[in-house]
């Protein structure tokens, strides 16, 4: 089993060691900074005490945070809305007016050789049962000499 074989000790035990010390840099640097401001944040909301400025918080605060964020919210959305019109005002100028062509152009063909194949279909019918027509002659002829 390579997990007990003697040799690999040594790279287990660096990468290892290199996985977890990349983890804690990791984690001090962007993870923990952010959950210490989130913590500090809720105990000061909640304990409605002192906040930064030394005045309690009010609920104006609050509400002026949440319609920020509502307007944030709303001209993300109507950028985005105006990006997808944007894209699809241009599929239908270029692209869609191109495949349009194709695909009414490959219905044309298709109908086209549809159609060759059954006058094909059919001439050859005719021709064997025109065949098979003096096949049976010759062999009513043959039978009536014999």
């Amino acid at each position: 089993m390579p997990q007990l074989d003697q040799f690999t000790y040594l790279t287990q035990y660096f990468w290892l060691c290199l996985s977890f010390f990349s983890f804690y840099v990791l984690l001090c640097s962007s993870g923990l900074p952010k959950i210490s401001r989130i913590l500090k944040l809720r105990s000061l909301l909640s304990t409605n005490s002192v906040t930064v400025l030394g005045t309690p918080p009010s609920d104006s605060l609050v509400s002026k945070s949440l319609a920020s964020g509502a307007n944030y919210l709303q001209s993300s959305i109507s950028s985005a809305s105006k990006w997808c019109n944007d894209c699809v005002h241009n599929l239908n100028e270029t692209q869609l007016l191109v495949l349009n062509r194709n695909f009414l152009s490959s219905i044309g063909e298709i109908g086209v050789s549809q159609v060759m194949k059954k006058n094909t279909y059919e001439q050859l019918a005719h021709s064997d049962f025109a065949l098979s027509k003096m096949f049976l002659l010759r062999i009513k002829t043959k039978n009536k000499k014999s």
